[in-house]
């Protein structure tokens, strides 16, 4: 399997096309649902912004 090949490869390259057409809903189905987020740092942001699920990020989610 080449890095071409490699799913996360794949996956990521479709992730950037949707974001490219501003599709937010084939974004959101690329996430799990038990999917997690956290975002780094000291900022409020980052010690509010721990997000777990497809749902949870849809709120969120600015494409």
């Amino acid at each position: 399997m080449g890095p071409d090949t490699h799913p996360n490869a794949v996956l990521t390259r479709r992730l950037y096309e949707l974001i490219g057409h501003g599709d937010r809903t084939g974004c959101l189905d690329l996430i799990a649902d038990d999917a997690v987020f956290h975002i780094g740092g000291d900022s409020i942001v980052a010690r509010r912004a721990s997000r777990q699920g497809r749902h949870h990020q849809a709120r969120h989610a600015r494409v």
